[in-house]
């Protein structure tokens, strides 16, 4: 049963937590802003031809929004094929650099090749919905190595496969082959500027990951090791088989940018992995005094993190349900992110039923009446079925092994 006190306090928390969200957001909000603005242009622009074709004499305004409305479902469908050719792209562009074949994903559906062999996995990011990784080529005596094709690869290709179309429908006569040709055409460009063009929706586009490397050698490096630690741990290496000076930056290293914020995180595993939870924390803590700095994606990661270590440190009710408000659509939506599978589960299984219970009730404002408690066994077997199926091998070890000792250990952990 949730005090006054306990709501009092929950709501000043969570206040606090959506200031920082909104501060996260405002970085995107002009990038929002110019995506509707273009929406909007488009739409106004396709309603007018309409209307100068109609007062001209040459095709009815209903017949052209038919003719639109069938352009507009084969878009999405070719939009869809362009993804496939996107992320082909990416392949093609990284094996004439040196880079060989490991993963090639479309939505959830993920190839893995090991051991010369290809196995298909059930994998996804949020926010993307294709990913083509590879094993990086070995680097140049000065530390270099080729990444402007590989993170263009995909954009360009998609450029390549329009031009035919683009040609057609100048062309061609029909007007059903125009709309197709168009169609195919207009779906290819749109996906290419939106990865090309730099542009940073709460995860970095190819574009952006090109402007960051080409600016800084530490974010080179940070690029360069989050294609090797992917490519060795979906072989089964573990992350406690680096040395931790693997994963150090530079002093003056700007460790908020998403090719060298997976340090930290590489370190901050390092240590849940080694049992170090007091030098996990730390880093951990260290990362949060930036909170508002980071991209959108690594932000919701860190606030989760969180969230966790509240759950092992037993932290008051209102504490954790505060957090627990801001990263539950997180915890609840990535099924098939064995890390934040790992906090959900320490989550149902750490706190009581009653806990959980008074944590709904602070977030609904009133008492929950009707509860079902949750089917720990159930849900192991599920994170287990998740880890067996994800694509990086080591990595999923690494989780359910941290999974495992935080419930199953009666060591305290630190406060």
């Amino acid at each position: 049963m949730v005090t006054k006190e306990q709501v009092n306090k929950y709501k000043e928390l969570l206040n606090e937590n959506k200031k920082i969200s909104k501060k996260v957001m405002k970085k995107f909000k002009r990038t929002y802003i110019i995506s509707v603005i273009i929406g909007a242009i488009l739409g106004f622009g396709i309603v007018a031809a309409g209307i100068v074709l109609e007062l001209n004499g040459i095709m009815s305004f209903d017949l052209y929004m038919n003719y639109f409305m069938k352009g507009f479902a084969l878009f999405v469908l070719f939009f869809i094929i362009h993804i496939i050719i996107h992320e082909v792209g990416h392949l093609i562009f990284g094996l004439v650099s040196g880079y060989g074949f490991l993963s090639f994903r479309i939505f959830s559906f993920t190839l893995v090749k090991k051991d010369g062999k290809f196995h298909r996995k059930r994998f996804k990011i949020g926010g993307t919905v294709g990913q083509c990784l590879m094993y990086p080529p070995e680097r140049n005596e000065d530390g270099s190595f080729p990444y402007v094709l590989y993170n263009l690869g995909g954009g360009l290709t998609n450029l390549i496969t329009s031009l035919p179309f683009i040609i057609a429908g100048i062309f061609v006569d029909s007007i059903t082959g125009r709309v197709l040709s168009i169609s195919f055409a207009a779906s290819g460009i749109m996906l290419a500027a939106n990865n090309l063009i730099p542009i940073n929706f709460g995860l970095q586009n190819d574009g952006m990951n090109l402007l960051s490397l080409s600016k800084d050698k530490c974010f080179q490096d940070g690029f360069y090791l989050q294609l090797q630690i992917n490519a060795e741990m979906s072989d089964g290496k573990l992350i406690t088989e680096y040395d931790i000076k693997t994963f150090d930056l530079p002093e003056d290293a700007d460790d908020t940018n998403m090719l060298t914020v997976a340090n930290r995180f590489y370190s901050y595993y390092w240590y849940l992995a080694q049992e170090d939870y007091e030098s996990a924390y730390n880093i951990l803590m260290k990362m949060t005094k930036k909170l508002g700095e980071y991209s959108l994606v690594n932000f919701n990661m860190i606030q989760a993190e969180r969230f966790f270590f509240m759950v092992l440190h037993k932290r008051p009710l209102e504490e954790i349900t505060a957090l627990y408000s801001s990263t539950r659509q997180v915890l609840i939506s990535s099924k098939t992110n064995i890390g934040i599978q790992r906090i959900r589960y320490v989550y149902e299984t750490l706190l009581t039923e009653d806990d959980k219970k008074d944590i709904m009730s602070l977030i609904r404002n009133k008492e929950v009446k009707k509860w079902k408690p949750t089917d720990l066994d159930k849900l192991y077997k599920e994170i287990i079925k998740t880890a067996e199926r994800y694509p990086v091998e080591g990595e999923a070890k690494m989780h359910i092994d941290i999974m495992n000792y935080c419930v199953f250990s009666s060591q305290d952990m630190v406060q």
